[in-house]
Parts: C-alpha cells; sequence; structure tokens
C-alpha cells in the first residue's frame, strides 16, 4: 500500500516538474522574441522619423530609448539561457539520469536501518 502510494505521488512530482521544465523553456522563448520584437519596433519608430523630415519629441525619443534597452536586456537575457541552460534545472531527462543511479537503493535501505536502530 505505501509503496502504491509513492508510485502515485512520483508521477504527480514527475508531472509537475514536467510541466514547470516546459512552462520555463516557453517563457525564455517568448521573451526573446517579445525583445526582438520591441528592438524590431523602436528600430522602426526611428528610422521613420528620421527619414521622414518629422522629428521625435523629447519624452518619446526618452521612451523609445528605454524601451529599445529593455528589449535588448531580454533578448540578451533569453540568449544566456539557452546558452548556459538555465530552464534545465528542472529537466526531465536530467531527473531520470539521477532517479536510476545504482547506488541510490543501497543508500535508502541504509538510511532506513539506521533509523530503526537508533
Amino acid at each position: 500500500m505505501n509503496n502504491e502510494n509513492q508510485d502515485k505521488s512520483k508521477g504527480k512530482l514527475a508531472k509537475l516538474l514536467m510541466v514547470s521544465y516546459n512552462l520555463r523553456r516557453a517563457s525564455y522563448m517568448v521573451r526573446g522574441i517579445a525583445g526582438a520584437y520591441l528592438v524590431y519596433l523602436m528600430y522602426q519608430m526611428f528610422s521613420e522619423s528620421g527619414g521622414s523630415n518629422g522629428s521625435l519629441s523629447l519624452p518619446l525619443a526618452l521612451v523609445g530609448a528605454l524601451m529599445m534597452i529593455a528589449g535588448i536586456y531580454f533578448l540578451i537575457g533569453a540568449a544566456y539561457a539557452f546558452a548556459n541552460g538555465i530552464y534545465s534545472e528542472n529537466d526531465p531527462a536530467e531527473l531520470e539520469k539521477t532517479e536510476a543511479d545504482p547506488a541510490e537503493p543501497e543508500k535508502l535501505e541504509a538510511e532506513k536501518e539506521e533509523k530503526t536502530e537508533a
């Protein structure tokens, strides 16, 4: 009975971690896309205002510059996360490797024996 409960909870945990992994990975993708789009929009705004003899007001230019900096920040952050695998801390493949450790059951049995002796 206890073994069945452990299997069920292990399955729930695995599903939760899988969702967390996918959401974290997707969030970095969305951040990268949003950053690239912000940079593109601000580039278009600045290039169109310079070419059509129209000038941007100072507050609009400052907001545009801040949005471009934010876009670059999002883009670099997403690229850094993908390059270093920050989102992969809950990677299901990594979890399977740690769970498949052959010495792990022996450690658990040794801990149980120590608890029963105490």
